[in-house]
């Protein structure tokens, strides 16, 4: 009769809809003990599948005053990819949109091009019917038509039709003569440059490189250096990849989890070695740029697009008249057409303006953020106070950025007083200074527990066993390992000693 034995893991991957529907009717709260008496899974079952969901479901690990876990999510289950239909609508309208007006786009392109391929051939016939002289000029000239400019708003060489444009500073970086295609500086004019999209695994093996540079164990003050992330953000994160990897816990000596990461210092190649990535304050964002493209470049293209609709609105006045071009055709085609294309190619960009006004706010806020975390954790580890005024001008020298005022720094700096519960001090002169001893105890505290741990030290072993092995490598394996274990476990005959009586 054949058993069927559950893993922890495949256990706890079933059982989940068991402890989703616990969670519901404990609100969201619970520790492992809940869990169990709620579902009745057995222990280890219950703890698997909590540190499974965090890794898809909103949630963190808080810890009780006796030293005590208590999984926390939100009290609706929301999962962590979850967006409202609200937004998905906007995404797909805004797609929808977008792809609908880079076609019209091109379409207008594709017309013009055809105008210019015709006027050209126009001039070729004209030089080759011309004279002596004509024939001489061209000689001096190369006798040649500039295809490279003909082709350019739509191909050029060894560019790709689906290759990104970030820009002309990203098109200068790339080296080896290459250049944009006209028609990506249109889009970008119109929509933007592209913007690079980084996969959440990308994000993660930021934070695994850390972690290996970091011995496997990692506080959430640690992780907030990293990231530049509130405390209540680093929580939510330090949670889903605790939940991902195979994390687990520890409660520091001064009440604050840590978490281990064992698997991930576990290498084929020996001991792991990582270089620590750089901190959140050495990774800021840069200013979005309306439309990634030069001055130049964006001059030419509103002369363009302002010359089409100066026409479209002058046209019924001036030379449609004149060469007998009129009608209902004539009007939809050479007058409302080009002119309600004209008018959106710039309406577009212009209200696209103020949502970027407000995106490059935000990222500026965040650099704030980021730089004065740098600087609370300097003076934390060398136990000195920080006030608003003497931060406020660090950080404006550190961004170069002369308008950053002091209420920003105020409230940013406030909200972390907030998260670590500074001490509060007045100084001699009246000024309110802050001093941070939770965070240097916690870093501490995380150290501390990384020595003991040493799960850098870890090692896969002797290989006992291959899905390559044939049948008579598996045996010869097996006798090895059993031959090992035999010595392991008799003490050495080398060594000796009287059993004296008590």
């Amino acid at each position: 009769m054949a058993v069927d034995v559950m893993t922890p893991a495949r256990a706890g991957t079933e059982a989940q809809p068991d402890v989703l529907r616990a969670l519901r009717g404990l609100e969201g709260r619970a520790t492992v003990g809940d869990v169990v008496a709620a579902t009745g899974l057995a222990h280890e079952t219950a703890q698997q599948t909590l540190r499974d969901l965090l890794a898809t479901y909103r949630g963190s690990i808080a810890v009780g005053a006796a030293g005590d876990l208590m999984f926390s999510f939100d009290p609706d289950l929301i999962r962590r990819d979850h967006t409202t239909r609200w937004t998905r609508l906007k995404r797909t309208l805004k797609r929808f949109f977008t792809a609908a007006f880079k076609a019209w786009i091109v379409l207008m392109l594709v017309v013009y091009f055809v105008i210019f391929v015709a006027l050209v051939v126009a001039a070729l016939v004209a030089m080759m019917s011309g004279d002596r002289r004509g024939s001489s000029r061209r000689s001096r000239h190369g006798g040649h038509l500039p295809i490279g400019w003909i082709l350019y708003p739509f191909w050029v060489r060894g560019w790709h039709r689906r290759r990104p444009y970030y820009g002309h500073r990203w098109e200068q970086r790339q080296g080896d003569g290459v250049r944009v295609p006209f028609y990506k500086k249109v889009f970008a004019y119109v929509f933007g440059p592209d913007e690079r999209v980084v996969s959440r695994e990308e994000r993660d093996r930021d934070v695994i490189a850390l972690i290996r540079a970091r011995r496997g164990v990692l506080g959430t003050a640690e992780y907030i250096a990293h990231s530049g992330l509130t405390r209540e953000q680093a929580n939510q994160e330090m949670g889903r990849l605790m939940g991902a990897y195979e994390g687990d816990v520890r409660v520091t000596q001064t009440g604050d989890v840590v978490y281990l990461f064992p698997e991930l210092m576990l290498s084929a190649h020996g001991r792991v070695r990582a270089a620590e990535p750089p901190p959140a304050w050495r990774r800021l964002e840069s200013e979005r740029s309306a439309t990634g493209n030069t001055k130049g470049t964006d001059a030419l293209i509103t002369g363009l697009n302002g010359f089409n609709l100066v026409a479209a609105v002058a046209g019924p006045f001036t030379f449609l008249p004149q060469l007998g071009l009129q009608g209902p055709v004539v009007m939809v085609g050479l007058v409302a057409v080009p002119l309600m294309f004209s008018a959106l190619f710039f309406a577009v960009p212009t209200m696209r303006r103020a949502a970027l006004r407000r995106e490059n706010a935000a990222r500026r806020r965040r650099n704030v953020r980021k730089v004065l975390v740098g600087q609370v954790f300097a003076a934390a580890l060398e136990q000195r106070t920080v006030t608003v005024g003497r931060t406020a001008n660090a950080l404006r020298a550190a961004l170069a950025d002369k308008t950053i005022g002091d209420h920003l720094v105020a409230d940013e700096l406030g909200q972390i007083v907030t998260e670590y519960e500074a001490d509060v001090e007045a100084s001699a002169g009246g000024e309110v200074e802050f001093r941070f001893p939770d965070i240097r105890l916690e870093l501490e505290a995380t150290e501390d527990m990384r020595t003991r741990l040493a799960l850098d030290r870890r090692r896969v072993g002797a290989i006992v066993y291959d899905t390559d092995d044939t049948g008579a490598q598996a045996a010869a394996r097996d006798l090895a390992a059993f031959d090992e274990e035999l010595r392991r476990r008799l003490p050495s005959a080398d060594a000796t000693s009287f059993d004296e009586p008590d």
